[in-house]
């Protein structure tokens, strides 16, 4: 194994940690006891050196134990932060711990305490329809019972009674894998053609259509799963105004099942964020603000601060990416001055890194399609001084609108500064990157003849329209399109 791989997993760790869970982190270790010398790793992480750079600072401090040892340690006081946070939270880890604390009851002689812990907590698992926890509840309630004896329960009925439950549990366990089953290859067997015929996800419908029927009683997440799977596929074959029906036929099954909803609504607003994704996909962009509008409207002053501030710069994000690509570029350089500027300002503490970094690149795009290069090279730069692993997507499309920004500055040693990095740290080029690479050759040419300079032109155009028809690098194209950007400078040439 690599000596390296627990610090790697630490400094993703820590740099995953929005700023409010560090706070809490520090406050947590202040009470743990022993050695602090992890809070030492903890700061060096946070302050964004890289594992080497871990390693030398290491060695010229007065630490005894090895970086690897104390990166163990800190991993494993982190994750019980997280456990203790989400505890607070989290009703599937209230429920687990109800468990726990049943069977400590039990040992200790306190039995009909036990039932009654293990009692309410079946209710509350068949409540939320936690199939799995539903099943472990009644197994350790069964398991009590036959150590004693079976003195717990009035009768033979009740007794069996308890095993029909687990019966159907187990039914509906199959049944829900089943229904994911058809959904996953559904989305699979999409992902990698645009439009599909019926015809060819027949054999997915019919089975769905089976299990449907085969379903005595018609729970929230049978229906749930039931309205994605009909939205998905209504979606992949064309009918959007059908698949739209069913992603809002989806939000009112939430809207009408709240008590389901957890604190904060993790869930929903996942479910959310997958259809607004599919829509922009789809183009659709006029039916996914009806979304967007959606996810915005979950903040609560009943939720954490830091999932409200999260659900709304994702909000803000999505906004941005549909203005962008329907070309409303006047509504989301307003937007963004306005209202996402001062909205990172007052939140840059509070957002995660990831969530931060996708708002900045958004913002850097709008700044481009307005040509003002400048700005937007400030916040790819925000982007890049941060210390996130250097193969993010975000990263690699921020380096390639610093090569644009080169071009449209006339800065050919910075256009030439960035392609070195991008070929240094990346093994493979994208198509898109090399015709770009292609085009500041050819931009900033001054010694080539005219026939050659022709030729080269002749060679990018005829690489663009290879890309465009093949469809290939639709990720690094999708904000900002930089094979239509260079169509654009080729024909003002």
């Amino acid at each position: 194994m690599n000596k390296y791989n627990k610090l790697e997993q630490v400094i993703i760790l820590v740099n995953s940690l929005s700023k409010s869970e560090k706070r809490y982190f520090r406050l947590y270790a202040q009470i743990q006891q022993g050695s602090k010398d992890y809070m030492a790793l903890f700061d060096l992480i946070e302050q964004g050196n890289t594992v080497d750079e871990v390693y030398d600072i290491f060695k010229t401090r007065n630490i005894k134990q090895h970086p690897s040892i104390i990166a163990k340690y800190l991993y494993e006081i982190i994750i019980d932060c997280l456990l203790s946070l989400r505890s607070k939270h989290d009703t599937e880890y209230r429920l687990f711990q109800s468990v726990t604390k049943a069977g400590i009851l039990f040992e200790r002689g306190l039995h009909a305490s036990a039932f009654h812990e293990l009692d309410n907590a079946k209710k509350m698992a068949q409540l939320y329809e936690f199939d799995v926890l539903s099943q472990l509840i009644i197994q350790l309630k069964l398991k009590l019972s036959r150590t004693l004896d079976f003195i717990n329960i009035t009768d033979e009925k009740s007794l069996i009674n308890e095993y029909f439950q687990m019966n159907e549990i187990l039914k509906s366990c199959r049944n829900t894998n089943v229904h994911f089953q058809l959904y996953d290859v559904l989305r699979y067997r999409t992902m990698f053609a645009d439009k599909m015929q019926p015809e060819e996800l027949k054999d997915l419908v019919l089975g769905e259509l089976y299990l449907m029927s085969r379903h005595t009683h018609k729970r929230v997440e049978t229906q749930k799963l039931h309205t994605l799977f009909q939205a998905s596929y209504y979606l992949h074959i064309g009918r959007s105004k059908l698949a739209v029906k069913y992603f809002k036929e989806l939000i009112v099954l939430f809207e009408n099942n709240k008590y389901q909803i957890l604190n904060p609504p993790i869930y929903y607003s996942m479910a959310i964020k997958g259809i607004i994704k599919s829509l922009i996909v789809e183009h659709l962009y006029k039916d996914a603000f009806f979304f967007i509008d959606k996810l915005e409207n979950l903040v609560s002053e009943d939720y954490p601060l830091e999932f409200n501030i999260k659900t709304v710069g994702i909000a803000h994000k999505y906004r941005m990416i549909v203005w962008i690509k329907s070309g409303n570029t006047e509504a989301v350089g307003d937007f963004v001055e306005n209202v996402v500027i001062p909205f990172c300002k007052n939140n840059s503490h509070i957002l995660r890194s990831h969530d931060l970094l996708g708002i900045y690149l958004c913002i850097s795009v709008v700044y481009s399609l307005k040509h003002k290069w400048r700005e937007a090279k400030r916040y790819t730069n925000k982007i890049l001084n941060t210390s996130e692993i250097y193969n993010n997507t975000v990263f690699r499309i921020s380096r390639l609108i610093n090569v644009v920004v080169g071009i449209e500055l006339k800065d050919h040693e910075y256009c030439q500064h960035e392609i070195n990095y991008i070929k240094r740290h990346y093994p493979f080029c994208l198509k898109t990157e090399k015709l770009l690479f292609s085009y500041v050759a050819f931009y900033f040419s001054v010694t080539s003849s005219n026939h050659k300079k022709q030729l080269l032109r002749d060679k990018i155009v005829k690489s663009a329209l290879l890309i465009k028809k093949g469809k290939t690098d639709l990720e690094i194209n999708g904000l900002f399109d930089f094979i239509e950007w260079i169509y654009v400078k080729l024909s003002k040439e």
